[in-house]
């Protein structure tokens, strides 16, 4: 990550620490291949091997279709003997239902999406919903339309204090009562144990870029809830023109890839390499891509 990335930049007499490092650690190593968090992972790792040649890599990921690129790119890093360990096992089966959004114009199709995400929180009063929202105002309006209806729910996002995000999440926790509807940015799509028993997906645009597959993916993983759900449920809308191509795309995500092959952020590391003096000269340029 970011802070393994700044670790090995330092002035090595200030990071003396780090020749001891044994084992590196990567958990959902295929962040790597998101847009714009995938870089640092990927030059912290490569970074690391340089400094330690002989460090070990335990890569974690439940959404890595391309597991054997992995391992041969860690094999390229340190030259150890690398090995693939894949389990299908899931604690708590998962089942999507695509709903389809059949307007078209933006606004139309939000206002749309909410009232079916309203919809199914309804039709499971018992249930537990997390819902995601790739914009603030949408999260905002949902609320008021549960409101509307008698339904509390919470809006976790970036720009509350870490001290209210974590009471939300303390409520929604409770198996017993407390906060049943959580929405949520992709705040809570990562790396964080707070499942439902229903997710709900509202849309697959942020803007006007597609929200990418892996992080469809992680939202619909927190769907289940070992030892209380015996299936997860996730609801993702999309235009209906769309139900064939997303139904492919979650059933076969497709391959992590490099996130330096974008020529914008190669253009902009390779010039931080070459400030950082890791890039001396044009031979050393293809040298380091090539890692």
């Amino acid at each position: 990550d970011s802070q393994t990335r700044g670790a090995c930049r330092k002035n090595r007499d200030k990071s003396h620490w780090m020749d001891h490092v044994s084992l590196c650690i990567l958990d959902e190593g295929h962040i790597i291949g998101a847009k714009d968090r995938g870089v640092p992972g990927e030059l912290g790792l490569t970074r690391l091997s340089t400094i330690s040649p002989g460090i070990r890599y335990v890569v974690l990921s439940a959404t890595l279709p391309n597991v054997s690129d992995f391992a041969n790119w860690i094999y390229d890093l340190n030259k150890l003997k690398t090995y693939v360990l894949n389990s299908t096992w899931r604690p708590v089966s998962l089942e999507w239902k695509l709903v389809p959004i059949t307007s078209g114009r933006f606004a139309q199709s939000r206002s749309e999406m909410r009232i079916k995400a309203t919809r199914l929180i309804l039709s499971k009063p018992e249930e537990k919903f997390l819902v995601f929202v790739h914009e603030k105002k949408t999260g905002h309006d949902l609320m008021k339309d549960l409101s509307d209806v008698g339904i509390d729910a919470e809006f976790h996002r970036a720009d509350l204090k870490r001290e209210d995000r974590t009471a939300i999440e303390n409520g929604f926790k409770q198996k017993k009562g407390g906060l049943r509807v959580l929405i949520s940015t992709s705040t809570l799509a990562w790396g964080v144990n707070l499942p439902a028993r229903n997710v709900i997906i509202v849309g697959v645009s942020r803007g006007l870029n597609k929200v990418d597959v892996a992080d469809i993916i992680q939202m619909a993983g927190r769907a289940g809830r070992m030892g209380i759900d015996d299936k997860g449920t996730c609801y993702l809308m999309c235009p209906s023109s769309e139900i064939k191509t997303w139904s492919q795309k979650v059933n076969d995500s497709p391959p992590v890839m490099s996130s330096l092959l974008d020529e914008l952020h190669l253009r902009f590391q390779l010039l931080s390499e070459i400030a950082g003096g890791t890039i001396t000269d044009q031979k050393a340029l293809p040298e380091w891509f090539s890692r």
